[in-house]
């Protein structure tokens, strides 16, 4: 580029040609102006371009010659300190830090007010997620294994399930170490038969006891929800019915675990096996 050394002392209106270029001089401004635009001057330091600026180089802050704006080919790049932080891409792609672009799904996540921003995959937030049914028949236990550890929410559906001979149904948790037993299942069950309420305690006992249909007459429906409460706590509320003597029965407790719930067991209490129905569970994650 041919260097631009302007006549020393012009007058008004006193023009200077450089590169095919024709300055005037505005003696009234003090300002050399260029004949592409009335309005643009040299320095530049205010005025209106009505043309294209094309750069060879980069566009720099004249006091931190570090933070600047500089293209490549179909690419804008913003440094800042020494450094690229943000950069958009020919597609329109927006790169954090360099060719940065995340995957298909993924959103900017703040680092906070000294750090830059990362992409990072969306909350999908709570998700229902349901089981494999399993046929119950020929087994003393229907066991569901593999729960996320972010699971808060299971529902156990039973669909006309019966046992060859006497004993109560009974459901057990457990985590990644296997199910749980001792006695620390704090509940109890009601049911509902015949317009007469009974209710029987099972404070401590080794597992939730649906303890009322003792024959292997019944055919039991219905659910029963663990909800998570704080920490590994869960609370059991189930509803169930026989079809054989229209029973209903009510199962309320709680049962804190160890490490985050994993399994459940849904068992004949006494190991007999069962000789019909279906099991299945449904879950909500966060």
């Amino acid at each position: 580029m041919t260097a631009i050394n302007f006549p020393d002392s012009p007058s008004n209106n006193d023009t200077h040609t450089v590169g095919g270029v024709t300055y005037t001089y505005n003696s009234t401004e003090a300002k050399w102006k260029t004949t592409i635009n009335s309005n643009a001057f040299v320095p530049l330091s205010g005025g209106t371009v009505s043309g294209n600026i094309v750069l060879g180089g980069e566009l720099q802050h004249s006091g931190d010659t570090d933070t600047k704006l500089h293209f490549d080919t179909d690419t804008i790049k913003l440094d800042t300190a020494g450094s690229e932080r943000f950069r958009v891409g020919s597609a329109g792609q927006l790169g954090i830090g360099g060719a940065t672009y995340g995957t298909s799904g993924q959103v900017l996540t703040s680092g906070g007010a000294s750090a830059a921003p990362s992409w990072a995959d969306a909350d999908s937030g709570a998700e229902w997620i349901d089981g494999t049914s399993q046929n119950a028949s020929g087994s003393n236990e229907v066991l569901f294994t593999g729960l996320p550890t972010n699971v808060r929410e299971v529902v156990v559906t039973l669909m006309g399930v019966s046992w060859t001979t006497g004993s109560n149904l009974q459901f057990q948790l457990g985590d990644s170490n296997g199910l749980v037993g001792g006695s620390n299942y704090l509940h109890s069950y009601a049911y509902l038969s015949q317009g007469s309420t009974v209710a029987a305690g099972r404070t401590g006992s080794n597992a939730f006891v649906a303890g009322v249909w003792t024959s292997a007459s019944h055919s039991v429906r219905g659910t029963i929800t663990f909800t998570n409460t704080t920490g590994n706590t869960w609370i059991a509320n189930g509803q169930l019915t026989s079809s054989w003597d229209n029973t209903q029965v009510q199962i309320t407790g709680s049962l804190p675990l160890g490490n985050p719930l994993e399994r459940i067991a849904i068992q004949n209490r006494a190991g007999n096996n069962f000789d019909a129905g279906t099991i299945n569970i449904h879950y909500i994650t966060t």
